[in-house]
């Protein structure tokens, strides 16, 4: 076998194995901060339902007739939400 085809397929392989690497690696990174972020949103919404106070969310509230209300309580990051529906048909975004 010739050295230099050697050579290609070594540095192939390498190149695919690394980038592997670095893919599996950050995608661990992403989704572990998403999993925090949506757990803390969910805390939120349930808390909003039962009547407390949160900080740090953003709040919409949708009727059924497409009007809504928006609360900013406090900086929000934006980096996820959740929805709700409430008893009395409107829905409920929470995003954090």
């Amino acid at each position: 076998m010739r050295l230099d085809a050697l050579v290609s397929v070594t540095s192939f392989a390498l190149s695919v194995i690394l980038m592997l690497y670095v893919y599996v690696s950050s995608t661990a990174y992403i989704y572990a901060g998403s999993y925090d972020c949506f757990k803390s949103v969910e805390k939120a919404a349930d808390s909003i339902i039962r009547g407390q106070n949160v900080d740090g969310y953003a709040i919409k509230i949708v009727n059924i007739n497409g009007s809504y209300t928006l609360k900013n309580l406090g900086k929000v990051k934006g980096r996820c939400y959740t929805f709700r529906i409430l008893p009395n048909a409107t829905l409920l975004v929470v995003k954090g």
